[in-house]
């Protein structure tokens, strides 16, 4: 029988191959693998050869009692070889379906549906909260409670919709491994019931004249980029969303025709916006400075690439345009409250210019083009209007405008 001593001065190349111990159990040695405790035994009249483990991870003590299972096992009639591929390939089946080998899965299927913008922020959530406390584990042992720690625990720090969020994005996880058999049941479903829901809040916009000629005539005064002061001015008469403004390109811009075509990376939807004179004014002059790029507002620096989100709302900030007063999408309130109150037009026409939901007082939807010489008639008086807040010097001049029923 071997000894501790003994096998510590065991070592290869000159002591390679088999030593034995006793009961078929052998400590073998090579030049490539070292150390390992190996069994020899018959089963079902072949010889077979079981490798138990490497030396000195596992004891001779501990080898000898290996040893001893493995023949009680054949006692009983089973292959302990067969037993440890079973064990392994169980141990393979339970790590594709952790966690994290799921939630790759999911991101896989998804990147080919949602925007670029969308799946950083999944991945950024992904890796801070979700994997590093589920990853590691079969996504059937998720549990409702550990999901619900993780949002808690996010909402502790006062990011209250972030919590909510990283919730969704478990539960939209599981809900693939659902619909995959992996899981017989979705344990995040209804969770953000439990979870702070954080107070909407609206985005500061100027609903009386006063303040409003007050924000344009400080507009006027950006001057530190052509760009983003163009952008900066033309926020107002156009009311888009900043984000669908910034990527405008000029082969969507017909500037005789007045009209700006482009599908909205918000919705993904076609939309048309008639240009006024005042706007294709400032698109005409932007043109003129810089027409040798794709892009409307290029990025001062970058090549092929647009100017940044937060340009506009730190040249907003830059002329002492207080947060209470403006902000970027607070616009689109502005044109809603005027365009119905103040110069008279129906809530569905301006609907459809300002949240492009296209859809008439019966609930039809609309054509993209339906309306439009209504809709021009509208973005032109809406310019005038803000051109004369512009040019009033603190003394606001009130428009006549008649009661519109369609522009």
């Amino acid at each position: 029988m071997l000894t501790d001593v003994q096998i510590r001065s065991l070592n290869a190349p000159e002591n390679c191959g088999r030593h034995a111990d006793g009961n078929s159990l052998y400590l073998y040695i090579s030049k490539a693998n070292g150390k390992s405790w190996q069994m020899r035994y018959r089963f079902a009249g072949e010889e077979n050869i079981l490798t138990l483990s490497r030396y000195p991870e596992m004891s001779l003590k501990d080898a000898r009692l290996a040893c001893m299972k493995a023949r009680l096992m054949i006692q009983d009639g089973l292959n302990p070889n067969q037993l440890k591929r079973e064990r392994k390939q169980q141990r393979t089946e339970d790590e594709d379906q952790h966690f994290a080998r799921i939630a790759e899965q999911w991101f896989e299927k998804v990147s080919h549906e949602l925007k670029a913008s969308t799946l950083r922020k999944h991945r950024s959530r992904l890796n801070k909260y979700l994997l590093p406390t589920l990853g590691r584990y079969p996504i059937s042992h998720v549990t409702r409670q550990a999901i619900l720690n993780i949002g808690q625990t996010i909402q502790k720090t006062g990011a209250h919709e972030e919590g909510r969020r990283v919730v969704r994005l478990a539960k939209q996880i599981l809900e693939f491994a659902l619909n995959l058999g992996i899981v017989q049941i979705n344990p995040a479903y209804g969770l953000t019931n439990a979870l702070i829901k954080p107070q909407v809040k609206h985005h500061a916009a100027p609903t009386d004249v006063n303040t409003l000629a007050d924000v344009l005539q400080k507009i006027q005064t950006y001057r530190a980029s052509p760009q983003v002061s163009v952008g900066l001015q033309l926020l107002p008469h156009l009311f888009t969303r900043s984000g669908d403004l910034i990527k405008a390109r000029w082969s969507d811009i017909d500037l005789k025709e007045g009209i700006w075509q482009f599908t909205t990376g918000k919705k993904d939807a076609d939309m048309i916006i008639p240009l006024s004179r005042q706007v294709r004014d400032k698109l005409s002059l932007l043109l003129s400075v810089r027409d040798d790029c794709e892009w409307v507002f290029p990025h001062a620096y970058k090549k092929n690439a647009t100017m940044s989100s937060g340009s506009l709302l730190r040249a907003l900030r830059h002329v002492a345009v207080p947060k209470e007063d403006a902000t970027i999408h607070g616009f689109r309130a502005t044109a809603r409250t005027f365009l119905e109150e103040t110069l008279g037009y129906r809530s569905d026409l301006c609907e459809m210019q300002i949240t492009h939901v296209q859809r008439g007082p019966n609930g039809r939807a609309y054509n993209r083009t339906q309306f439009l010489p209504e809709r021009k008639k509208m973005m032109q008086a809406w310019s005038d209007y803000l051109d004369s807040l512009v040019n009033s010097n603190g003394k606001i001049v009130t428009l006549e405008h008649k009661r519109l029923s369609g522009g």
